[in-house]
């Protein structure tokens, strides 16, 4: 969960919810006597990334602009943040790779692209990074 919730918040996206099943599908896996959910993220077109014409942010949330990042994670301690920051760190490469070598993407979306996860890296490689989700998360 702390996962999808920093790829939510990096892709600038506002619109989904986990407890009202909000542009996310929860699939279960058994394990033993155990069920597993796992939450996965679709529908990205309300996301700062994407930046639709037609995207607008909820007038819940306290932004002007789908651009504007806004937290909706749960809280978590200060180590399960450090942990999935230095996940997303160390995936940098991987992920702007992936959008730079997508076919399907124009160059000026490609551009505006990895111009707007510049921002959230910018913000989550500096010292206590940790301390905006801290301060910010869903109490």
């Amino acid at each position: 969960m702390a996962k999808i919730s920093i790829f939510q918040y990096a892709i600038g996206n506002s619109d989904w919810s986990v407890t009202g099943l909000h542009n996310i599908k929860l699939f279960t896996h058994k394990t033993g006597n155990n069920t597993k959910a796992i939450a996965v993220p679709y529908d990205f077109d309300y996301s700062g990334i994407v930046n639709a014409i037609y995207a607008i942010p909820s007038e819940n949330l306290d932004i002007n602009s789908v651009t504007e990042r806004y937290f909706l994670g749960p809280c978590y301690s200060k180590e399960t943040y450090e942990i999935m920051l230095k996940e997303f760190i160390t995936k940098k490469s991987e992920i702007y790779n992936m959008i730079e070598n997508f076919d399907l993407l124009k160059e000026r979306s490609k551009k505006n692209m990895l111009s707007y996860l510049d921002s959230f890296y910018s913000q989550i490689e500096k010292k206590n990074a940790t301390s905006y989700f801290l301060n910010n998360c869903l109490k």
